[in-house]
């Protein structure tokens, strides 16, 4: 289909802030966004302490497990794999009829054909789309891991000719350059999750 004849959408996505219960739940309050968005009725809070993984601060890879506790300044946060089996988890005892899709490996414009079919796309870049630097490193199981700061997960809803409009967890909704987005996007590792 031909996407260009669109120059501006948003969708009717409600903003959830994650503070001030969870200082470092971006992750698990953007998945939340678009669970509500979706039709599910649950909260950030029921997400993060029933079916968030959690591990311990500097023995938790963020590909298995958010790194420390959401509600805890002090923590870091999780990759796109922990979202998926949150997701996974929470659809699991609710028999929903959704999935939740890695879309990591797609062109960023590409993302933008889910937008258009109205579903929103959970993305991860940096706080205020702020440069990112590397800060705490980890050892896990003989692999060096690397943090990247500073580290954000928000909902990509919308654009227009020149940005795009997210649904950022500590900001509300919110319009960035469009090759700024981009540029923190890839810092961040390229990932991208949707639920359909």
């Amino acid at each position: 289909m031909d996407y260009t004849h669109f120059r501006s959408v948003e969708l009717a996505v409600d903003n959830i802030m994650q503070e001030p219960e969870l200082p470092t739940g971006c992750e698990i309050t953007a998945l939340t966004i678009v669970l509500n968005y979706m039709g599910y009725n649950v909260d950030k809070l029921t997400m993060a302490d029933k079916y968030l993984p959690q591990g311990e601060v500097g023995k938790t890879h963020p590909d298995e497990a958010f790194i420390g506790n959401p509600r805890s300044a002090r923590s870091y946060g999780a990759n796109a794999p922990v979202l998926i089996k949150a997701a996974n988890k929470y659809f699991d005892d609710v028999l929903a009829t959704h999935k939740i899709y890695d879309v990591s490996t797609e062109d960023f414009d590409s993302l933008l054909e889910y937008i258009n079919d109205g579903f929103p796309v959970i993305i991860w870049a940096t706080i205020n789309m702020k440069a990112s630097y590397p800060t705490t490193k980890w050892v896990i199981n003989g692999e060096t891991v690397q943090w990247t700061s500073p580290f954000h997960c928000m909902v990509l809803i919308g654009y227009t000719e020149d940005t795009y409009i997210i649904a950022d967890p500590l900001q509300g909704i919110v319009e960035y350059d469009k090759d700024l987005v981009k540029q923190r996007y890839n810092e961040l590792g390229n990932q991208a999750l949707v639920i359909y």
